[in-house]
């Protein structure tokens, strides 16, 4: 693997990770303050709604990001997305009401066309003998983003209550007090941008052809097609119009429509859509829940308890993601692994709920029962959904990669704009 640009991406990634996470610990409170829900058993549908805005925003332009990769390449699409994303991270959190927190949601990631790009940079730098090791990249980042963001988020938001001797009452931090964190998340991403900038290569050809036609000595037409950094130009017989015809009839789908027609590449995008689905779900629920109160079933954790709870997860799926994924992929192999992963997060998503039930035993066992859930699920579902990428990879050819992740990365934006508002609003219905 190239260190250098490995290096990048994985930053990258790390950015796109902590950016998506930092929110998480305070998004229910966040919802709160703004007054928006009438009584307290509405916030959770409300947070719902303000989730799924950054995902519309995303089902809304990731093909089109990823189809414009592959017309003017990879890199500047990479960098306009860090870029863009810094500014509507950082704005979010001097949002004064919710209308204008969920619109800067939905512009973070209309404008992120960040992860299905760099998944097509991964898979052109990268060959038989180490995607697995690199696509592991994909979660290993994710991992140290959900140890950093969710941290972050929860130990650094309301910080004049928090940490009065450092923000006195009356402070800037104590006017927007969700603000630091997504300060801090804006800086990292700038000194994303940079690296971008100076490290990464185009990995992906797009320069235009220019044709002129000659006349040869039979009096027939050639076609001369050459590169347009390049003096060398080859005569091609032109086709006749019967013959063009013809090709033009027998000629496969290109585009959209040739990836629309693939059962391989349709079935590969729902999978990915699905898990991704379930995974926002997940993070969704564990956000809302955790701040319940014991007599509602859950545990009563504060802003900086949520934090470091996503935390310990992101520990060991970045354990699991140094250590395990690229044997496991190679020995089982891609599609085995993926199912492994799906059905392991079952028993996950089933005993969360009882969790809420061991407060009377003390504060330890619960803490270790919903670590050890949050754990299966995030190891496991990530491992499922790295899969996904490497099949999506296999499926493709470098001409269709970058429009292919995007319609995959808008496919599942879908799943995930459906999932936090499902979320959201069962959970408030079950509270009233």
């Amino acid at each position: 693997l190239p260190i250098a640009a490995v290096a990048v991406i994985s930053l990258i990634l790390f950015v796109n990770a902590f950016m998506t996470s930092v929110i998480l610990p305070f998004i229910a409170f966040m919802v709160s303050d703004f007054g928006v829900a009438e009584n307290p058993d509405e916030v959770s549908r409300w947070s719902g709604w303000l989730m799924s805005s950054y995902m519309f925003g995303q089902m809304l332009a990731s093909y089109f990001w990823g189809s414009l990769s592959d017309r003017i390449g990879r890199r500047p699409v990479i960098l306009f997305g860090l870029s863009a994303c810094s500014i509507t991270c950082l704005l979010f959190g001097f949002s004064t009401s919710f209308w204008m927190a969920i619109g800067l949601r939905f512009l973070n990631g209309a404008v992120n066309g960040i992860v299905s790009v760099t998944k097509t940079y991964l898979s052109e730098i990268t060959d038989d003998t180490n995607v697995g090791q690199g696509f592991s990249l994909l979660g290993l980042n994710r991992a140290l983003g959900m140890i950093v963001g969710p941290a972050v988020g929860g130990l650094l938001c309301l910080p004049a209550e928090k940490y009065p001797a450092f923000f006195p009452k009356g402070s800037f931090f104590d006017r927007w007090p969700y603000a630091l964190p997504t300060t801090i998340c804006f800086f990292i991403s700038v000194a994303g941008t940079v690296a971008a900038y100076y490290v990464l290569e185009e990995t992906h050809s797009v320069g235009p052809l220019s044709r002129t036609s000659t006349q040869n000595t039979d009096g027939q037409a050639n076609l001369n097609i050459h590169d347009d950094d390049d003096d060398d130009a080859t005569a091609l017989p032109a086709p006749s119009t019967p013959q063009r015809l013809e090709a033009g009839l027998a000629a496969p789908p290109t585009g959209l429509m040739a990836l629309l027609s693939d059962s391989s590449v349709l079935l590969t995008i729902a999978c990915y859509a699905l898990v991704g689905m379930n995974y926002v779900q997940y993070d969704e629920l564990i956000a809302l829940w955790s701040r319940l109160q014991p007599d509602e079933g859950g545990p009563g954790f504060t802003t900086s308890e949520i934090g470091m709870l996503y935390s310990v997860g992101g520990i060991g799926l970045f354990l699991y993601q140094i250590f395990c994924f690229a044997p496991v992929e190679r020995r089982l192999g891609v599609l085995t692994a993926f199912r492994m992963g799906v059905a392991a997060t079952i028993p996950a998503l089933l005993l969360l709920p009882y969790c809420g039930l061991l407060r009377p035993t003390g504060g330890v066992l619960q803490w270790t029962a919903i670590s050890l859930c949050i754990l299966l699920r995030m190891v496991m579902g990530l491992q499922a959904m790295t899969c996904t990428f490497i099949m999506l990879a296999n499926a493709t050819t470098p001409a269709t990669r970058g429009a292919a992740n995007g319609l995959g990365q808008m496919t599942a934006a879908m799943g995930r704009m459906i999932g936090p508002i499902v979320v959201g609003s069962q959970l408030s219905w079950g509270l009233e």
